[in-house]
């Protein structure tokens, strides 16, 4: 171990025992969470978390949000879930609280002032795609937290960034391609489709979509939604330009 950085208290609330966990770094700065409880107990009141600013050439604390559970840091904005008194946190689907006193909101990395916050939610769960985006219900521009206009509907809504130029979303009902820079639709399967199975996104990357339909896996360009070739692994949990992962810990050739 290289350093520590000790983290201030959050006020009127208690650290829970999970470690705190490091949401991302960008530009010198990660930003770092930690989970709380409202009493001295930590059992009985309602959850929250604290969110802080590391600068990592310092090793000082730049900055602290109580009431903040930052989820993904992408494009300078840490994105997660404004928290009131009564939130509660799973770990398979985020924060919840009986009244509409949660708000999906955005805070500069550089400093945690608010970004964008959209206010009178039961609910806030987020995932990471990258690349000047992030999933909250729908695929979401990560400056601005609105959505982006890319006819997505349906439910399970899981996003994938090639990290060269194209955003893969994938449902129930529809897989689809999204140009990073311009948001157009490249491509859509749909479940309804009679001329092939729609298949299930696992993963993208440098052009190629690592996908299921059924017991196959097949890899799809990501410009074009075509088969390029059928995949042995159909789960790919982790993948590179070397080698693709899958959730059994397998290993094969990577195509993109």
């Amino acid at each position: 171990m290289s350093w520590t950085v000790r983290l201030p208290a959050p006020k009127g609330a208690t650290v829970g025992d999970l470690e705190p966990a490091v949401i991302g770094a960008e530009d010198g700065t990660a930003a770092v969470r930690v989970l709380t409880s409202m009493d001295d107990s930590g059992s009985d009141g309602g959850q929250s978390a604290t969110t802080y600013g590391v600068d990592l050439k310092t090793h000082q604390v730049t900055w602290q949000k109580d009431g903040f559970a930052g989820e993904t840091l992408d494009s300078g904005v840490v994105i997660g879930a404004q928290l009131g008194d009564e939130a509660t946190f799973q770990a398979i689907d985020g924060w919840h609280a009986n009244d509409d006193d949660l708000a999906l909101a955005g805070l500069a990395l550089t400093d945690g002032a608010p970004r964008w916050k959209q206010e009178g939610r039961t609910a806030v769960e987020v995932e990471q795609v990258g690349g000047g985006f992030f999933v909250a219900g729908s695929l979401r521009d990560s400056r601005t937290g609105e959505p982006v206009p890319s006819e997505l509907s349906g439910s399970f809504l899981h996003c994938f960034n090639d990290q060269r130029s194209v955003i893969v979303c994938d449902t129930k009902e529809t897989a689809r391609g999204i140009d990073a820079r311009s948001r157009k639709v490249l491509w859509t399967i749909s479940g309804d489709d009679p001329s092939r199975k729609k298949p299930e996104v696992g993963n993208a990357f440098h052009g190629a979509v690592y996908a299921s339909a059924g017991a196959d896996g097949v890899i799809l360009d990501a410009r074009t939604g075509k088969d390029r070739s059928l995949y042995d692994n159909a789960s790919t949990y982790a993948i590179n330009e070397y080698a693709a992962v899958g959730i059994d810990m397998n290993v094969y050739p990577a195509t993109g």
